[in-house]
């Protein structure tokens, strides 16, 4: 619990920085606030002084988690001159998909996402990549070749339940014992720190 605050501030700066720098140093990507050749569809307003507009999909907001990283996104948003329009998709691939094609039709500077399902939203960010919107994700990885996202920040959910499980072996020093694991199954990130930690107690 101690560690949550220093990854969600870690993922965020390092979220903006990537978008900010490509990844690679390059400059960022420039936006003409055009997604598509279709002369109907109207550029987003942006205030005076504003480099541009990130969108930015939370795989949830009833999550403290990650309600953090909207705030702090925001925070730093600020700082570096952009505005952010944060919503929910309140883990539903369908609804975030919905999400990405209002960014691309309010002709937002980037994209940035929770993926609610690391395969089903590769049509979602294959759009975005058609429009020339820059895509980036955190916490949960794209995990699909359909499409391209310039930047994934994250943890290493798989190590950090491995370095759990050997916390919890030594801790107990070889007594035994059952152990209760409550987590979230519907979260990818839970699926893999589940995992990892399963691996290291159950060879003991």
């Amino acid at each position: 619990m101690i560690l949550r605050p220093i990854l969600v501030a870690f993922t965020v700066a390092f979220t903006l920085t990537a978008f900010l720098t490509g990844c690679n140093n390059s400059k960022p990507p420039a936006s003409t606030n055009k997604p598509t050749n279709d002369p109907t569809i109207p550029s987003p307003p942006v205030a005076s002084g504003s480099k541009g507009t990130i969108g930015y999909s939370a795989l949830t907001l009833t999550n403290p988690f990650f309600t953090v990283i909207a705030d702090t996104m925001k925070a730093e948003a600020e700082k570096q001159g952009y505005e952010i329009i944060v919503l929910s998709a309140d883990r539903d691939v369908k609804k975030q998909a919905d999400h990405v094609h209002d960014f691309i039709v309010k002709g937002v500077s980037a994209i940035v996402l929770n993926p609610c399902d690391s395969q089903s939203i590769g049509p979602a960010i294959a759009e975005a990549n058609a429009a020339g919107i820059p895509v980036f994700t955190n916490d949960i990885k794209y995990a699909g070749d359909q499409a391209k996202v310039v930047c994934h920040i994250a943890t290493d959910n798989y190590q950090g339940g491995k370095l759990a499980g050997d916390a919890l072996v030594k801790l107990l020093s070889g007594t035994g014992g059952k152990v209760a694991v409550l987590h979230f199954p519907q979260a990818e990130s839970c699926q893999l720190r589940v995992k990892g930690f399963q691996e290291v107690v159950n060879a003991q």
